[in-house]
Formats: C-alpha cells, sequence, structure tokens
C-alpha cells in the first residue's frame, strides 16, 4: 500500500497538540542530600551555604521587593567570572494601577546586583506562568516552596506576632547535589515555554531591557488555558502518537548537539546555524538518514525509498513554511528595517536614514521572532515524522522508549 501523506494528510481532523505533559530528564547523577522545613523565621542563608560560586541559576516567583539576603549574598562572594541566570514570573497587567510599581520595584531588585558584581551579564527568562522555585549553586540544587525573594529573609515582625498573621510557617526545600546538570534541562524547558521572554542584562543595558520584557509580559487568558485543556484531552486520545514525537524529538535533538554541534536552546548565532544547515536541501537527505538509523523504534524493514522520500518531502514542506522567508543576515535585517523609517519621524533623511533606538528595538523583535521560527520548525517537524510513523504502523511499539 503505497504512503502518500500528501493524499492522507486530509483525512486528519486536526493536528495533534504540541503540549508535552512531562519530560524524562536523567536523573542518575541527582542525589537527595536532606529535606528541610524552614520556619519563616529563619534566614534562607542558614540553610543555603554554597562557597564562591562560579555558577548560579535561580527560579522564583514575582521578585517584589528584592532578592533574598542569602541569594545577595552567593552573588557578592562569587568568582569574578560568575554565570547568572535568573527566571522569575512577570506579568504586565494593563488594569493593574500597581504595574508602574511593579517595574520599578523589578529594576531596584536588578540594580542591586550589580552593586553586588557590576561585571556579571545576567541572563534572565521572564514568563508570566511560571511558578517554579529553584536555586543552583554549582553542584548543590534546592527546590521547593519557598521564593527566593525577600519572603525568604527572616521575618522579625512576625515573631513578635507570634505567627498568627502569616502562614509561611514551613517552607519546603529538597537539597539535591546535582551531577547531571538537572537544572539546565528545567532551564531548556522553561525558556521554550509559551510566553517566555529571554533576555541577558548588564549593567548598562538592564534599565531598558526591563522596560522592553515588561512590555511584552502578557498573562494568557481564560479562553487560553481552555484551548491547553483540549489539547491535554486530545494528548490522552493519542497516548502512542505523543510518546512517538517524544522519542523523534530526542532523536532531533540528539542529532542537533552531536552531529551539527549545535544547539536549539542557545544564541542566536546557533540559532542561525540550524537555519541554514535544513534551508539548505542537499543537508536534507543525509539528516533523515541519520534520524532513521536513531529512531530505534522503527519496525525492522520498515525503512526503505519510499519512506525516506515521504520524510523528505515532509521536511522541505515544513522548510517552505517556517524558514523561508526568515532573515538571519544581520545587514539585510538593518536595511529593510531602515526603509521603514522608525527613527526618522523628525528628520527628513536628507543626511542618511538613521538607526536608533525604535529601529534597534525592531531588530531585537525580529531576531527574538526569528529564534521562536527556528524552535516551532523543530517541534512541526517531531510532529510531522512521529504522526506520519504512527499513521502506517511503522512502530515497534514496545521499543518506543528506545533511542
Amino acid at each position: 500500500m503505497s504512503r502518500n501523506y500528501v493524499d492522507s494528510i486530509e483525512t486528519i481532523e486536526a493536528d495533534f497538540p504540541k503540549i508535552q505533559l512531562y519530560d524524562d530528564f536523567d536523573l542518575t547523577g541527582l542525589t537527595v542530600k536532606n529535606i528541610i522545613f524552614r520556619n519563616m523565621h529563619l534566614d534562607s542563608s542558614y540553610f543555603i551555604k554554597c562557597k564562591h560560586p562560579h555558577n548560579i541559576t535561580l527560579m522564583t516567583y514575582k521578585i517584589g521587593a528584592g532578592f533574598s539576603k542569602s541569594v545577595l549574598k552567593l552573588i557578592e562572594t562569587s568568582h569574578s567570572d560568575l554565570k547568572l541566570k535568573i527566571a522569575f514570573c512577570l506579568v504586565n497587567d494593563s488594569f493593574n494601577s500597581d504595574n508602574q510599581d511593579t517595574l520599578s520595584k523589578l529594576k531596584d531588585a536588578f540594580s542591586e546586583l550589580f552593586v553586588l558584581n557590576e561585571s556579571v551579564e545576567i541572563e534572565i527568562i521572564a514568563n508570566p506562568q511560571t511558578h517554579i522555585k529553584l536555586l543552583n549553586c554549582n553542584d548543590e540544587l534546592f527546590l521547593g516552596s519557598m521564593n527566593f525573594s525577600k519572603t525568604a529573609d527572616d521575618i522579625e515582625e512576625s515573631v513578635e506576632k507570634k505567627h498568627k498573621d502569616n502562614y509561611r510557617n514551613h517552607e519546603l526545600l529538597i537539597h539535591f547535589e546535582d551531577k547531571k546538570d538537572v537544572t539546565k534541562s528545567i532551564w531548556d524547558k522553561l525558556k521554550t515555554s509559551d510566553g517566555t521572554i529571554s533576555k541577558k542584562l548588564n549593567i548598562n543595558n538592564y534599565d531598558e531591557n526591563l522596560d522592553h520584557i515588561f512590555d511584552e509580559c502578557r498573562q494568557c487568558t481564560i479562553s487560553s488555558g481552555k484551548k491547553i485543556k483540549e489539547e491535554i484531552d486530545s494528548i490522552e486520545k493519542h497516548p502512542l502518537q505523543m510518546k512517538v514525537k517524544d522519542q523523534v524529538y530526542r532523536v532531533i535533538r540528539h542529532f542537533l548537539d552531536n552531529t551539527l554541534d549545535i544547539s536549539m536552546y542557545s544564541e542566536i548565532s546557533e540559532m542561525e546555524s540550524i537555519f541554514n544547515h535544513f534551508l539548505d536541501e542537499e543537508n536534507h537527505g543525509s539528516f533523515i538518514d541519520d534520524i532513521l538509523e536513531l529512531s530505534k523504534f522503527l519496525k525492522i524493514g520498515s525503512i526503505d525509498q519510499e519512506l525516506i522520500r515521504d520524510l523528505r518531502g515532509l521536511l522541505q514542506d515544513l522548510v517552505n513554511y517556517y524558514l523561508s522567508e526568515l532573515i538571519f543576515e544581520q545587514s539585510e535585517m538593518e536595511f529593510k528595517i531602515l526603509e521603514d523609517r522608525l527613527d526618522n519621524d523628525m528628520d527628513d533623511g536628507e543626511e542618511g536614514l538613521i538607526f536608533g533606538e525604535r529601529s534597534e528595538k525592531e531588530r531585537d523583535k525580529q531576531i527574538s521572532s526569528n529564534n521562536d521560527a527556528i524552535i516551532t520548525f523543530i517541534d512541526k517537524m517531531a510532529d510531522d515524522f512521529s504522526k506520519y510513523f504512527t499513521m502506517y504502523d511503522l512502530c515497534e511499539t514496545h521499543k518506543v522508549n528506545l533511542l
């Protein structure tokens, strides 16, 4: 029976969902060292004692009045080449009269970090949906209910009130030794989640960049949440499809990391490398050969020229739809932005077009859009390939968890 994907696609009522309910991480290097119940009159630094850190990843809820004293102490005593990542929840609510106060407090919080280490560059994630609480300091990992904001500091007033007005009598912290970098896997997952905005802050640009991030952070509506629920229901109806997609996604990631030596979760230059690789049709054959070789869940004898031809057609369609219109070349991108005269409303242009603040923001917006397009392309490729494998019964179901 011919496997003609183009003819068969019309029989599918709707695309399978992109949302994944869970991710499998390698936990073999994760060791529980302690389980901590922190009473609110004890400062979090009583438990968190990392000496001279060179890597800190922090995830917290809304920062509010600032970071906890324990976090500030870690940064103050860190190595000069500190690598610092911070993820937090940020919501620009147009109906909230305290919006400007929220932004002002956020800027003050980051300003305090640059006072402690003026040369540090901070990679940040702002996401209006996240509620994660995590601190990774070198190989020490803390997960639990405690925000790493001022609420993690000791509260003298609550002692005087005998805790009657405070319901944070106990925070739960699980202290791990993390040798397999589970923290990075969690960071990568959040970085590609819906609503995430990622930037790098330094002492010179943090004020402006936080303005830009705050403008973009919008919380999803109730209707958006309902759509996610419908996607989850759909996942439950197609369990094999989702398991196969998860495995195909892993194989694609393996290809990117090992064959191209690039990552879809990193710098713009690496995103551009993915773009250039797949835009060149001559690379498609070797890519599909590697994917089929690494997909150990496929039935023996299912790989033939018809399968390869169909997958190449799928891949080319995805490239045409998601990548063909993208512009990564910096000079070309800036030339097109200049044509819109975003910074020339007060100038006749006789002295040459100005590439000013508005143009720079538009360039940053387009770069971010390019990154999103690459990630969507990778996800859709995993989606369509797994849909094809399951549609034509090409999977050994007992091997779905094998790579």
